[in-house]
C-alpha cells in the first residue's frame, strides 16, 4: 500500500478511495500503473481484435554488449524458475544455444557470430580472431549459470533438420575468409560440438538434462522433425502465468503474453508433435539415426576445415 501511494504521489486515504471504487483512477495514474506493472491497456479496455502486443527488449538496448546479453539471458531464466511448476515447450530448427553454454570456446564463438552479424558492438578486425581477445573472467561463471539454470527447467523440445549445420557453415565461412584456422580455432570448436552431441545422446536416452557437473536436472523430452525450418519459439508454462518468446533476428527476441498467440503457439506445438519422430528415452532407433547423421556432418566439416591454416 505504501509503495503504491508513493508511486502515485498520493496519500493513503486517497489510495483507499481509489481501491474501494469511491474515486476513479485518473488517466495519468492509470498510465503510470500500466507502465510499472507492464499491463496492456488495449487488452483491458477494448474488444478483441487481430492486433496483438509484443515486447521487443532489444529496442531498449537490451544487448548493450555480449556480456550484457548473457546476463539478461540469466535473468530471464531466473524469472522463469521463480514461477510455480514451470516448464517450457521449445521449437527450434537447431540445437538451442542454451546447450552451447556448457562449453566456453563454443559459446565465445557464437557470441562472436552474433556480434559480427547482428549487434556490431565491437569492430573486430577482419583478419584477427582469437579466444583470448573475446574472453572475460566473468564468462566462466555466467556461462555455467545460464547453462545450469536452463537445465533445471523441465522441457519438451522439437528440433528441426539443421541441428549444428548453421554453426558448421559459420566455421566454414570464417575459415575461408582467413579469420579462423583449424588448429587454433576450428578443431577446438568441433571437439566441443562432438562432446555436446555425446552429452545430448545421454540426456535423450535418460529423459533428463545434465548440469555442468553431470548431475541430474530437469526432465527432457525430444522430438525431431527433419523438414522443420523456424525461428526459435519458446512457450513458458506455469499454472498462473504463460509467456511466449520467439526470435526475430536471432538472437534478439520478442516477448508476448497475449493468450490468443500463446494458445495458437501451443496448438502449433501439438501439431508438430504429432508429425515428428520421438527421439528421447525408448526411441533408440530414431535417436541413433539422428545423432549418427549429425556426427557424420561434423566429420565432413572437419575434413573441409583442416584445409585452412594460417
Amino acid at each position: 500500500m505504501e509503495d503504491l501511494a508513493k508511486m502515485l504521489h498520493i496519500g493513503k486515504s486517497a489510495l483507499y478511495a481509489r481501491i474501494s471504487g469511491k474515486k476513479l483512477l485518473p488517466f495519468d495514474e492509470l498510465l503510470l500503473l500500466s507502465k510499472e506493472f507492464n499491463i496492456s491497456l488495449d487488452k483491458q479496455c477494448f474488444q478483441p481484435t487481430s492486433r496483438i502486443s509484443v515486447e521487443f527488449p532489444h529496442a531498449l538496448n537490451e544487448a548493450k554488449s555480449s556480456k550484457h546479453f548473457v546476463r539478461r539471458l540469466l535473468k530471464r531464466l531466473e524469472e522463469a524458475l521463480a514461477l510455480e511448476e514451470v516448464s517450457i515447450r521449445y521449437i527450434s530448427s537447431e540445437i538451442p544455444v542454451f546447450y552451447y553454454f556448457r562449453f566456453k570456446e563454443l559459446s565465445l564463438f557464437k557470441l562472436f557470430i552474433y556480434d559480427k552479424t547482428i549487434w556490431e558492438h565491437t569492430k573486430i578486425s577482419s583478419k584477427v580472431f582469437d579466444f583470448e581477445s573475446l574472453d572475460d573472467p566473468e564468462y566462466d561463471s555466467l556461462f555455467e549459470q545460464v547453462h545450469d539454470r536452463y537445465m533445471e527447467i523441465p522441457s519438451a523440445e522439437i528440433w528441426g533438420g539443421l541441428l549444428i549445420d548453421n554453426t558448421l557453415n559459420q566455421l566454414k565461412y570464417y575459415a575461408q575468409a582467413g579469420i579462423l584456422s583449424y588448429s587454433k580455432h576450428c578443431r577446438i570448436i568441433c571437439d566441443q560440438l562432438e562432446e555436446l552431441l555425446d552429452t545430448l545422446v545421454v540426456s535423450t536416452e535418460m529423459g533428463y538434462k545434465h548440469g555442468m557437473d553431470g548431475s541430474q536436472k530437469g526432465s527432457f523430452s525430444l522430438l525431431y522433425n527433419e523438414v522443420l525450418r523456424v525461428n526459435n519459439t519458446i512457450i513458458v508454462d506455469s499454472p498462473k502465468q504463460q509467456q511466449l518468446f520467439f526470435t526475430y533476428d536471432d538472437p534478439n527476441y520478442f516477448i508476448c503474453e497475449d493468450d490468443r498467440l500463446i494458445g495458437y503457439s501451443a496448438n502449433w506445438f501439438n501439431t508438430l508433435q504429432r508429425r515428428s519422430h520421438l527421439v528421447s528415452q525408448n526411441s533408440e532407433r530414431n535417436r541413433m539415426m539422428l545423432f549418427n547423421l549429425t556426427h557424420g556432418r561434423l566429420e565432413e566439416a572437419r575434413v573441409f576445415l583442416k584445409r585452412f591454416e594460417y
